[in-house]
């Protein structure tokens, strides 16, 4: 497992705030689970600073559900208080290296990268699509 990890939405891992966050927080929120709301409203009130790989936007418009504009709409809301990367050469470079190293699909590599790159933490419910990577920290912010 990754040496650095935090459970249970720490405040600070290794005294950083900078996150990344992991698309199935946000579907968590989008679906009514209380504590992923509690957790990114910390987001918006400038507790914690954040960030999502641009996959992120993808894969929560890749839902059907964003069909109707009242869902479409309650994702843009979801993705406001974050500064969404792109995908830079630097990003696509680091990606090539997870998938082919750690056997990563494509978003779990953007997104990895994104917070290997920010030196940011990445916060998942997924744990184990990223504990092999060294050097990428990882929180659950709720059970």
């Amino acid at each position: 497992m990754c040496a650095n990890f935090a459970a249970s939405g720490a405040n600070h891992l290794n005294g950083e705030k900078e996150r990344t966050i992991d698309t199935d927080i946000i579907i968590d929120m989008l679906r009514g689970v209380r504590a992923s709301r509690d957790y990114l409203l910390r987001f918006g009130r400038g507790e914690l600073m954040g960030s999502i790989s641009a996959v992120v936007v993808t894969e929560l418009f890749a839902g059907k559900r964003t069909r109707n504009t009242t869902e479409a709409l309650r994702v843009e809301i979801a993705i406001s208080v974050f500064h969404v990367v792109p995908v830079t050469i630097e990003v696509a470079r680091k990606v090539g290296e997870l998938v082919r190293d750690y056997g990563l699909s494509l978003p779990d590599a953007l997104i990895a990268a994104t917070a290997l790159l920010r030196n940011a933490v990445l916060v998942t419910r997924n744990v184990s699509d990223f504990q092999r990577i060294p050097n990428l920290k990882l929180e659950v912010p709720y059970p």
